[in-house]
């Protein structure tokens, strides 16, 4: 997909200049993240015939990095609700019909690895469906304060053989509106149309867009007037090249790390074709012929090189220390030797910048969340209904000590129980009440 041509076509096209530079460290952000970047991880050496092309081996810690994160941020503990009853169980039931829990954990890891993501909404005659957009589909087009507010989503298509791009722009009309252009382009960027299925234009009647960006909650340090966000480990390239070098000594001392006999021709039985050849075991060259030399006065030495599993290990855990550090871990999050599992006091009490930056970047998910909420709920044809995310903290909390500190406050009255349920079953208040009311009466 070349995004600077459709840049040049969006361009063009709305009367002013729409930049693609910005794409070009979401393609490096997006090498790691594949855990292959060519001009590192593809390398030449001269081994004193011939130059030879070699490729390192790699951990792919960025991956994981982003992993952990989404897994901490959204996972199948995290409850979306919305007060009026029949306001939530519609918005459940369209949830539950995207995958929203599978999808949105993916898309959170790909914009943690990108730096940027996107929900947005699409009606398929009266059902409502859910796209979910990584960086690299993303050209923002207006923005004001950092947030975008009109933005083109792209992607590559395969119509009947032949490769097209889909550009799906959401912009405002003069009253502030918002309408979806949908449009194919072919190998000329030339307007085409191939699908009757797809409606060109679609007027939302809404002045809330159908779209809600996402990005870690860290601020752009790379180019300061962008709205689009960074990876998580955009500053810690350099950390994720020392941990690949480490491991990839530690992978090449045991290639090169193999035991070895050297013998004497004379100490040699087997024959082939009138000359001595060295015995094999199991197809691993074990033995090696050094002719007629005698090795320190003997006629065969045996060869054992150092592994250096140890220092390579220690270089492999300074390295994973450095980069749990750079992307808001806190410090011995990864650990090469670290087999046992911690509490979650022992994570709050002994990484407390993991605690923080989770809040942090639940501040900024929760507010996603709760916009897409909104939207869908207003597309569906329901009012304004209130939105709570309760995110799973028990990674990072003690839930089991909350909790009992809860239920003492409920005995002493100073919590109330539906507020208790409120709290720790993602139930709306009136759900709560009624509970409560029934558990009371069943009594």
């Amino acid at each position: 997909m070349n995004i600077a041509a459709i840049c040049d076509y969006l361009s063009n096209k709305l009367g002013f200049r729409i930049e693609s530079g910005f794409h070009q460290y979401i393609n490096q952000w997006a090498d790691w993240y594949k855990g292959y970047h060519k001009p590192f991880h593809h390398y030449c050496e001269y081994n004193g015939k011939d130059t030879v092309e070699l490729d390192r081996y790699s951990l792919k810690m960025a991956k994981k990095v982003c992993e952990d994160w989404a897994n901490m941020l959204l996972n199948e503990n995290t409850r979306i609700c919305a007060e009026d009853p029949n306001a939530d169980s519609f918005l459940k039931e369209v949830l539950d019909k995207n995958n929203f829990r599978v999808n949105a954990n993916a898309l959170i890891e790909k914009t943690f690895a990108l730096g940027t993501g996107a929900f947005a909404l699409r009606l398929e005659g009266y059902k409502i469906s859910l796209d979910y957009i990584t960086a690299d589909c993303i050209i923002p087009i207006n923005y004001r304060n950092g947030e975008i507010t009109e933005v083109a989503f792209v992607s590559d298509v395969i119509h009947k053989g032949k490769h097209y791009t889909y550009i799906e722009s959401h912009l405002t009309d003069e009253y502030g509106y918002y309408v979806i252009n949908n449009e194919y382009l072919d190998s000329t960027m030339s307007p085409v149309f191939i699908d009757n299925k797809v409606v060109r234009k679609y007027e939302t009647n809404s002045k809330t867009p159908w779209f809600v960006i996402i990005r870690p909650n860290i601020t752009n340090n790379i180019c300061f007037s962008s709205p689009m966000g960074i990876s998580v480990y955009a500053n810690a390239i350099d950390v994720l090249k020392g941990i690949d070098l480490a491991y990839d000594n530690l992978c090449t001392d045991f290639f090169l790390g193999g035991k070895m006999i050297m013998m004497n021709e004379a100490v040699i039985g087997r024959e082939e074709n009138g000359r001595r050849v060295a015995p094999q075991f199991s197809k691993r060259r074990l033995f090696m012929s050094v002719g007629d030399s005698i090795i320190d006065g003997a006629m065969y030495r045996e060869y054992n090189p150092l592994l250096r599993v140890d220092e390579n290990t220690a270089g492999i855990n300074a390295q994973l220390n450095f980069l749990s550090s750079k992307c808001g871990l806190g410090e011995r999050y990864y650990n090469f030797d670290k087999y046992d599992i911690n509490t979650a006091t022992q994570v709050m009490s002994e990484n407390s910048t993991l605690f923080r930056t989770v809040k942090k970047h639940e501040l900024v998910l929760e507010r996603a969340l709760i916009n897409l909420c909104k939207v869908i709920l207003e597309a569906g044809g329901f009012k304004d209904s209130e939105i709570s995310v309760i995110f799973d903290d028990s990674i990072i909390e003690d839930t089991a000590t909350l909790k009992a500190q809860d239920r003492n406050d409920v005995s002493m009255g100073i919590m109330q129980k539906y507020e208790y349920r409120m709290k720790y079953y993602g139930e709306n208040e009136e759900t709560a009440r009624k509970k409560v009311t029934d558990t009371v009466e069943n009594t």
